[in-house]
């Protein structure tokens, strides 16, 4: 215990608070990344695979009830966003809930040098695509949203996709051809995104933030998201992204950010600034170490009063 004389432990995911029971009796600490419970009702609606609907609705109750145990019994909870912060708090009101969000370093993930401009047709995703939101989204696109950019009103462009990421399942690699590009895993997916002219998040599954909106935003690729894509980032539909929740209108967020360069810089330059301002790792990182000594201080004190 000499790293950690107060014996604080950190449960990093629901599927470790296990381990906090054996651990010292200080301050125990579960990080909410996403709301898993939560994860698997929205899988049990509109997962793309609708046999196993059922089995989502079984295993999202199962899963609230273990995830309402184990936020009851920590000391503190960390949760990435507010929503979050809520749902959780509706769970276990007695719960003690701090948002401590996700970050992007903007030192590493930083705008092209300009020598090489983009290809306005070119659309990317990336995520690990044997995460079943990833997966969902990208045959969602595939199937609903991608073949309509070609019967949008001034959707001149020559549309390209690429579906960046490890892993890929059979369904995903069977969009892999013609305008579509299925890369599996990359060194660096930094090349991939400054050659692409819009990034595109398409999810209907999933809860927490999502950290490849905040790498694109710091890179200064304009955003098209779902709602659910871009929750809990504070973000708002036609300053930092454009949010479309239909294939139709996805497609057609699209075709206007292709016609609308002007437009493309605009939402860029306030989602830079946003990403800078908020989700820097060096902000980041401090407020997880106030929380850290709060939380020791916290159970120092009640240990020591009783």
């Amino acid at each position: 215990m000499r790293e950690n004389p107060g014996g604080l432990v950190h449960a990093n995911h629901i599927h470790m608070t296990p381990y906090l029971d054996s651990g010292p009796a200080g301050g125990k600490i579960v990080d909410e990344h996403n709301v898993e419970s939560q994860n698997l009702e929205r899988m049990a609606e509109r997962y793309h695979r609708a046999t196993l609907r059922p089995y989502a609705r079984l295993q999202a109750r199962r899963m609230r009830v273990f995830e309402t145990a184990a936020i009851g019994r920590a000391d503190r909870v960390l949760a990435v966003s507010d929503e979050d912060r809520r749902r959780l708090e509706s769970m276990a009101p007695q719960a003690r809930v701090q948002v401590v969000p996700n970050g992007v370093d903007p030192e590493y993930f930083t705008p092209g040098p300009g020598e090489t401009p983009p290809d306005p047709g070119r659309l990317i995703f990336t995520g690990s695509m044997n995460w079943l939101p990833n997966e969902d989204a990208m045959i969602y696109f595939g199937r609903e949203v991608f073949a309509r950019l070609g019967f949008v009103n001034g959707a001149s462009l020559d549309w390209s996709l690429d579906i960046v990421g490890h892993a890929p399942s059979l369904a995903v690699r069977g969009l892999d051809g013609g305008r579509v590009r299925v890369t599996g895993s990359v060194e660096d997916v930094r090349p991939y995104m400054r050659g692409a002219s819009i990034f595109v998040v398409p999810l209907l599954i999933g809860g927490g933030s999502r950290l490849k909106i905040l790498e694109a935003f710091a890179m200064g690729v304009p955003v098209v998201s779902t709602s659910v894509g871009c929750e809990g980032l504070g973000v708002r539909d036609g300053r930092h992204l454009l949010v479309a929740d239909t294939a139709e209108d996805f497609a057609r967020a699209i075709a206007r950010l292709g016609s609308s360069p002007a437009l493309g810089r605009e939402l860029t330059d306030h989602a830079l600034r946003h990403v800078r301002e908020n989700f820097s790792w060096a902000a980041i990182g401090r407020c997880l170490v106030e929380f850290y000594e709060s939380t020791f201080f916290s159970n120092h004190n009640r240990s020591g009063a009783s």
